[in-house]
């Protein structure tokens, strides 16, 4: 399974999604119906599996429709080793675990096993300088954008959520309501199958 935790600064975000099925694993009964009403490319992405770059973005953004804006680009994105050391992804894993909420999600209404936190919450959880290391992160990407430096950035929201191929197998792509994400993997790749971040980008 994976799990990830994510912080929200106010505004409009890229559009993204985190791909959750292994290749090997079976889509549950409650999903079937989805995967088969799936457009071909999003379903090729997010179900079997595709490597991505045999995928055109083009194409996935015209099975979208009208309801998400144009793909971002790649200089909107930082990707970053080791944001938090083991032990804070570890208690963020174990808060999860011990304590959620399954409550239907605004992009497709499927069940999500999440985790609401509050600033305090998650400085409690982790620590003062871990939720400075995340929100560094937000404010490198706001000054990329075109940000004050001096700039605040308010947190509309932290949360933790956790996924399996049994429960939550994929994420529909979408459009953050934030104008930036941080989002933060708790479990290492070699950990797990699938439960890949894709973005739609504009510049390939």
């Amino acid at each position: 399974d994976g799990r990830g935790a994510r912080r929200r600064r106010q505004g409009e975000g890229p559009l993204h999604v985190p791909t959750i099925m292994p290749a090997t694993a079976r889509i549950p009964d409650e999903y079937a119906g989805a995967a088969a009403a799936m457009p071909e490319p999003q379903r090729a992405l997010l179900v079997d599996g595709a490597d991505p770059s045999t995928v055109p973005a083009e194409e996935v953004m015209r099975t979208l429709g009208g309801g998400v804006a144009a793909a971002c680009f790649a200089t909107d994105v930082v990707t970053l080793p080791r944001l938090l050391c083991r032990s804070a992804c570890e208690a963020l894993a174990a808060a999860v675990d011990a304590e959620h909420d399954c409550i239907r999600d605004t992009v497709d209404g499927a069940p999500d096993c999440q985790l609401n936190l509050t600033c305090e919450e998650l400085s409690a959880l982790i620590g003062a300088a871990h939720v400075e290391a995340i929100a560094a992160v937000a404010r490198a990407l706001d000054l990329r954008g075109g940000g004050g430096r001096q700039r605040e950035l308010a947190m509309v929201e932290a949360f933790v959520r956790k996924y399996t191929p049994a429960t939550r197998p994929w994420h529909p792509f979408h459009q953050d309501r934030a104008r930036i994400t941080v989002n933060v993997a708790l479990s290492d790749d070699s950990q797990h199958g699938g439960g890949r971040l894709l973005g739609l980008f504009a510049d390939g």
